[in-house]
């Protein structure tokens, strides 16, 4: 039994892992193409963007894990029925349900997976993944400079009429500092300009090429005459020069657990009666119920895609395997409904939530005793009844 438990996993297991890194790439992929404007604006580097698609990796592992394993046994176990690989473990005493349970064990370790990607990898990435959109989002570059805006900083206020694509080259830049203490103020302005930040320091520079310089004159007292003096403007053109920019950083990003999908099953469980700020116990409610139901989720699985993949020898699985990801894909939109339902219209979510389980169970459950137990036309149960009957029937005739 060892062997054929051996073997019937090594058959699901290769189909599994490359669902899932399809599944994973195609996801990834295509949410990079979204992000990778965003991070090219924000002026983030190839590094934030590699960070940004790690920490996506639990919420599709999430999405792609229940799919891949209904795929893999589909696959595995039609290619067996169809090389009546089946057929010889029924004919050796090896039944259905006893073929069923490598599938089952592979169950429970994607189960045990499952559980620590929705309860804690998935809350802790998704609050990572906010506070590095928070940070790119609110930099100093993008918080202070923004095209055709007079911006303030202290005692300088900044325009620029253009940037270019990075954010650290401007074109047709004004810059006015004002003295504070006494002195000249001045109005800067140039053709191009260019930031430069100084590394752990909160002051950059701005330093600008071919433009003009006005020095202000302010009203002083002349002490000895006791008479108030006006100081004459001079101007003054140049190649290159610099202003430092004090350009302070936005405040960091809010703690962990304003959001319930922030939160970790254990810290749904225990807060929910008294929940955080601006959260509810009915979000943390149904929240908890939503992704323990997709945790189990995981064990009614095999005991679905098994009876799909089994059909006759020479017809495509094609139709019970689109069958089953459209089960699949409607199971999803009604736990995502029930969660919703049990939040903000009250519904009891072992009704909601739960429901779908119960009934994703029962028809599962029923799929698989026709297939194993003979209930219908097409079990395995009865392809081996029949084929003994074939076996006896020439006996019978030579007795006679």
């Amino acid at each position: 039994m060892h062997t054929f438990d051996s073997y019937i996993l090594r058959q699901a297991t290769k189909p599994l892992l490359t669902a899932v890194v399809v599944a994973l790439l195609l996801l990834l992929v295509e949410r990079m193409m979204r992000l990778l404007d965003f991070v090219l604006d924000s002026r983030g580097t190839l590094d934030v963007l590699l960070q940004l698609l790690t920490v996506l990796v639990p919420h599709y592992l999430g999405l792609a894990l229940p799919a891949a394993l209904f795929l893999a046994l589909t696959i595995a176990f039609g290619r067996m029925q169809r090389d009546s690989e089946l057929d010889a473990m029924l004919s050796a005493g090896i039944g259905l349900h006893q073929q069923l349970r490598p599938a089952f064990k592979l169950a429970v370790i994607l189960t045990a997976i499952a559980a620590m990607t929705f309860g804690f990898l998935q809350p802790y990435a998704r609050y990572t993944y906010r506070s590095l959109i928070h940070e790119l989002s609110h930099g100093p570059v993008n918080n202070y400079l923004r095209e055709g805006l007079f911006i303030q900083v202290k005692d300088t206020t900044y325009m620029v009429e253009s940037l270019d694509r990075d954010r650290r080259r401007f074109s047709r830049v004004f810059a006015y500092q004002f003295d504070e203490d006494g002195g000249t103020s001045s109005v800067v302005t140039s053709r191009l300009a260019s930031l430069t930040e100084i590394q752990g320091e909160p002051t950059s520079q701005l330093v600008l090429f071919d433009g003009v310089r006005l020095d202000l004159g302010l009203i002083v007292r002349d002490d000895d005459e006791d008479a108030d003096t006006l100081a004459y403007p001079s101007v003054a053109s140049f190649e290159r020069t610099s202003i430092p920019v004090e350009l302070k950083r936005e405040d960091p990003f809010r703690p962990r657990g304003q959001d319930e999908r922030e939160l970790t099953l254990l810290e749904l469980w225990s807060e929910r009666e008294f929940p955080p700020l601006g959260l509810t116990q009915r979000l943390l409610e149904a929240e908890f119920h939503e992704r323990a139901v997709r945790i189990l989720s995981m064990l009614v699985l095999p005991f679905f895609a098994v009876p799909l993949a089994l059909g006759r020898k020479r017809s495509s699985r094609a139709p019970g395997l689109a069958f089953g990801l459209l089960v699949l894909i409607a199971y999803n939109k009604l736990l995502d409904s029930g969660s919703f339902l049990a939040t903000y219209a009250g519904l009891n979510p072992y009704l909601t939530v739960w429901g779908p389980l119960a009934l994703l169970t029962l028809g599962s459950g029923f799929l698989f005793a026709r297939a194993a137990f003979g209930v219908g036309r097409e079990g395995l149960f009865n392809a081996y009844i029949a084929n003994l009957w074939a076996i006896a029937r020439p006996t019978s005739k030579s007795s006679n």
